[in-house]
Formats: C-alpha cells, sequence, structure tokens
C-alpha cells in the first residue's frame, strides 16, 4: 500500500536568486544561447532542469556559455545545443524528435559580437552562482520527510522503500550524494 506524504520546502535565498536571474534571462525577446527555431522546447527543457536543482542548471548554464565561445571564435563546427544538454536531461529523447533545423551559422556582426560576449558573462555568473550553492531546500525537505516515512514503515512492519523521480543526471548524483551521507544509506 502506498502512503503520500507531502513535505514543504522553502528554497535558500541563492536558490531563489539563481530561479529568479534565469527565468528572467529565459524570458527574453532574444537570446544567442538559444537557437530560435528550438527556443520554445529548449526554454521548457531548462526550466525543469532549472527545477530539478541547482546542479542541473549549472552543467547547463555552463555548456550554453562554451558553446556561445565556440561560435564566437567560429573554429570548429557546433555541436547541436540539444545534443549537448541532453546529456543531463533524461525525458530528451521523448522530445527530441521536436527539434528543428540547425541554427544559422552566418558570421557575426560587431553588434552581434558584443551581444554574446555580454550573454557568456550572464551564463557564466549565472553557473558561477549555481555551483556555490552547496544544498537545495528539496533536498533537505527530502532527508526530513524520509526519516517520517521509514519511520512509518516501520511502525507498520513495510520495508523502508521510497522511490525518487527526477529528469536531471545531475540531480541524480546530488540525491545520491546527500542519500548516501543519511541514516538510510543502505
Amino acid at each position: 500500500k502506498r502512503m503520500p506524504i507531502l513535505e514543504e520546502f522553502t528554497p535558500e535565498e541563492a536558490e531563489d536568486r539563481l530561479y529568479d536571474l534565469v527565468s528572467d534571462y529565459l524570458r527574453r525577446e532574444s537570446l544567442q544561447a538559444l537557437p530560435s527555431g528550438q527556443r520554445s522546447l529548449m526554454t521548457l527543457m531548462l526550466r525543469k532542469l532549472l527545477a530539478s536543482s541547482t546542479f542541473a542548471i549549472a552543467g547547463a548554464l555552463n555548456t550554453m556559455a562554451k558553446r556561445l565561445k565556440k561560435k564566437l571564435a567560429n573554429t570548429e563546427p557546433l555541436t547541436p545545443l540539444e545534443t549537448e544538454l541532453g546529456e543531463d536531461f533524461e525525458a530528451y529523447a521523448n522530445i527530441a524528435e521536436e527539434w528543428d533545423d540547425v541554427e544559422d551559422n552566418a558570421p557575426l556582426s560587431r553588434a552581434e559580437r558584443a551581444t554574446i560576449e555580454t550573454e557568456i558573462r550572464e551564463l557564466e555568473n549565472f553557473s558561477q552562482l549555481a555551483a556555490s550553492i552547496e544544498t537545495n531546500g528539496k533536498g533537505t525537505a527530502l532527508l526530513k520527510v524520509l526519516d517520517v516515512a521509514f519511520k512509518r514503515a516501520q511502525e507498520l512492519g513495510a520495508a523502508e522503500k521510497a522511490i525518487i523521480f527526477t529528469e536531471s543526471r545531475r540531480t541524480q548524483d546530488y540525491l545520491v550524494r546527500i542519500l548516501s551521507d543519511s541514516p538510510h544509506a543502505d
């Protein structure tokens, strides 16, 4: 018998700040990091990573900044962004068929180069903020609710089991790390 338990959580101040910064960034009318033909789906994927954990979005932001640097250097063909982000996002295969054609690789004007340089700095700052956050409010709440759930399971004579769903491999790595340090690491 399954018994759902609801645990409210409050993100830390830095988590809220990161969420607001990235959300504002994604709402901009024009972004160099997201190919225009893929903008809606890419934004959806990035929002899912942002909601998953700071660890999930940090990798994506870093990947986007690196791609923009390659675009500026124009020395090698760009791997499609969706392919690079798909390495961190398990649901990628389900939405991959929705991607439009590849992005335009026309020469960049000075204004475009300046815009890209600014966007790179922003993405790197967002990524650094995300990487500086060592624990997430959701992770702390998860440990708390697992304690409650496992105590209830013991009272009922049931096995101590839990299923945790997330689409981000980086979030999975974070959860493995915090769970291995918890008293229920068995």
